[in-house]
């Protein structure tokens, strides 16, 4: 009977171990879509169960964050290869424009000056136009007065006129 009830709390003990056994054996072959145990007794094997589990949640996470990272290093890596292209293209560009620049600097010196002399005539014609602008606004002020005094003027005969038409009625 003692040998009979040794067997049964060794198979108690070992089935749930083997378990375990096995769910960390398949952790080590890389293999994390194990189903977690869902034995827990109340003693250091279900304590160890729980553990296993918190780890290949754990593992899983970490390898999911891992994934994640590494997909964006790839990105990273592929914008960065596609801005050193970019620069080598702009580099390039740029010797080219600097060795029309130097080519063309008599050119454009010459149409420099030719646009500083129509720039300094523009500035001549502006002038004129701001004086004569000012001399115009004189002249509208004096009008405006002048209308202002006539309107005055009328309507002061206006009043003369309708005072002469009731005298005579």
């Amino acid at each position: 009977l003692t040998a009979i009830a040794a067997l049964a709390i060794a198979r108690q003990i070992s089935r749930p171990l083997n378990s375990i056994v096995g769910v960390v054996q398949a952790i080590a072959g890389g293999d994390l879509q194990k189903k977690t145990l869902t034995y827990f007794p109340n003693n250091e094997i279900g304590d160890m169960s729980r553990a296993v589990n918190l780890m290949v949640d754990d593992l899983r996470q970490i390898i999911i964050q891992v994934t994640k990272a590494s997909e964006q290093v790839a990105v990273a890596s592929e914008q960065l290869s596609a801005t050193t292209e970019q620069s080598t293209q702009l580099a390039l560009h740029i010797v080219s424009a600097v060795t029309q620049v130097t080519a063309g600097s008599t050119s454009q010196a010459c149409e420099i000056n030719n646009t500083a002399t129509i720039i300094t005539n523009m500035v001549d014609a502006v002038q004129h136009i701001a004086t004569t602008s000012s001399e115009v606004s004189a002249k509208s002020q004096n009008a405006s007065q002048v209308a202002s005094a006539g309107e005055i003027v009328a309507s002061e005969a206006i009043r003369q006129m309708e005072a002469i038409s009731q005298s005579v009625s």
